[in-house]
This record gives C-alpha cells, sequence and structure tokens, in this order.
C-alpha cells in the first residue's frame, strides 16, 4: 500500500465500488420480488377461482334440497287433496299448491343459472391453473438466474471485505473518523477533483486555491456541496476496483 493519503482514496474507492455492487444486488432483487409477485398474484387468481365454484356447489346444493322439499311438501298437499272436501281446506291447500308451483319455478331457475355459472367457474379454474403453470414456467429460469447472480455477488463482496482492513490500517486516524462521520450524511462523502476543475460531487467549480491544496493532498471540502475532494489522480498500489473485480 502506498502512503496514508493514497490509502484514504482506495478506501473511497473500494466503498464506493461495494456500494455500486450492493445498489446492483438491490436491483436484482427488487426484479426478483416482482417475478415473485406476478406468481403469488396467479396463485391468487387459482384460489379465487376455486373458491367461487365452491360457493356455487354450496348453493346449487342448497337449491337441490329445497328442490326436494318442495317434492315432499307436493306429496303431502295431494295426500290431503285426496281428502279434503270442497270447502276452506281445499281452497287453501290449492292456493298453497300455487304457491308451491311458483316456489319450484323459481328454484328451477335459480339452478339453471348456478349451473351455468358453475361451467363457467369450471372453465376459469382451468384457465387460472394454466396462468399459473405458465407463469411459473417462464419465471423458473429468472428466478433461478437471479438467485444465483445474488449468491455470488454477496459472496464476492464478503470475500473481499477483508481487504478494506489493508486501507483502514494505513489511512490516518483522523481522516478516518472524519469519513465515517461524513458517510452517515452522504453515500459518497469524498468525491474526486475532476480535471475540469470541478466538483465530483455536485458539479460545481473549485476555487484554484482549494485545487492547489487537493493536488498537495490536503482534506479540502466542496464550498458548495460539502463533500472532501480528492485528487483523482493518486494511483494506490492496489487498486479498489482490481480488487472487487
Amino acid at each position: 500500500m502506498q502512503d496514508p493519503y493514497g490509502a484514504l482514496v482506495a478506501l473511497v474507492r473500494f466503498d464506493n465500488n461495494t456500494h455500486a455492487r450492493e445498489h446492483e444486488i438491490a436491483l436484482k432483487k427488487t426484479g426478483l420480488l416482482s417475478i415473485t409477485k406476478n406468481i403469488q398474484e396467479a396463485e391468487q387468481g387459482l384460489v379465487v377461482a376455486r373458491e367461487a365454484s365452491r360457493l356455487l356447489e354450496k348453493r346449487q346444493h342448497e337449491i337441490d334440497l329445497e328442490l326436494r322439499t318442495c317434492d315432499q311438501e307436493d306429496r303431502r298437499i295431494s295426500s290431503r287433496l285426496d281428502t279434503a272436501g270442497r270447502g276452506k281446506e281445499f281452497e287453501a291447500l290449492t292456493h298453497e299448491r300455487a304457491a308451491l308451483e311458483s316456489r319450484r319455478t323459481i328454484l328451477e331457475q335459480d339452478f339453471e343459472t348456478v349451473w351455468e355459472q358453475l361451467t363457467a367457474a369450471e372453465k376459469a379454474i382451468l384457465r387460472a391453473k394454466n396462468h399459473v403453470e405458465n407463469v411459473a414456467r417462464e419465471s423458473a429460469p429468472q428466478v433461478v438466474g437471479l438467485e444465483q447472480e445474488i449468491r455470488e455477488m454477496e459472496q464476492k463482496i464478503g470475500e473481499h471485505l477483508s481487504e478494506r482492513e489493508t486501507f483502514l490500517k494505513t489511512v490516518r486516524p483522523e481522516w478516518i473518523a472524519l469519513y465515517d462521520q461524513m458517510r452517515t450524511r452522504f453515500v459518497n462523502p469524498f468525491v474526486p477533483l475532476m480535471s475540469n476543475g470541478t466538483c465530483g460531487g455536485c458539479g460545481s467549480p473549485v476555487a484554484r486555491t482549494d485545487i492547489a491544496s487537493v493536488e498537495r493532498h490536503q482534506i479540502v471540502s466542496c464550498q458548495v456541496c460539502r463533500r472532501i475532494l480528492y485528487d483523482g489522480h493518486v494511483a494506490e498500489g492496489a487498486d479498489a476496483t482490481q480488487i472487487m473485480g
């Protein structure tokens, strides 16, 4: 490792590179979550279709029971009509049978409607099943690929985090303290001084006196965004981008 300033630049580049990898991992995880959500939505659609079919089957069973009850009532009325005279009882039974027939007609219409709905529901279940299978089949390679990429990237970051200690051992403690403090406020608290004399963080022009101080490897902050400027031309012995690949 080079001098403390070179180690500081290496540390900053290493952390920036690590952050870029972590951001890339986060994007892949977001993509994976989106695929998983699509699969779950497809499966939920199948659950909804099956529940709709179950409710229709339940209603069909209820109507069937009511129709059987109507048959029993009809037999009861028929039996009483056989023995009833032409008086009030006969008239009451006749009205009761008419109401029963009206009820039976409504139930039969409901049964036919539910039967048609149940047929449509069964087709909906089949479509939902096919949709789930298609989504799962199409998503499987993407899921496997993303999961593997995420594991490999996380493993690579973990393997090289120990390299960060190499830079820390050489950087001045006061610089490390300042760097760690500013990292709580900025994702990239230390930015390079660009070749055109502007801040690598906000793009603002940097005063000539500050440029000279940076070139002398002094700690100087941008007067606009307050990030620390470093000499981007410094080449450290162990380049952070090479370490992280």
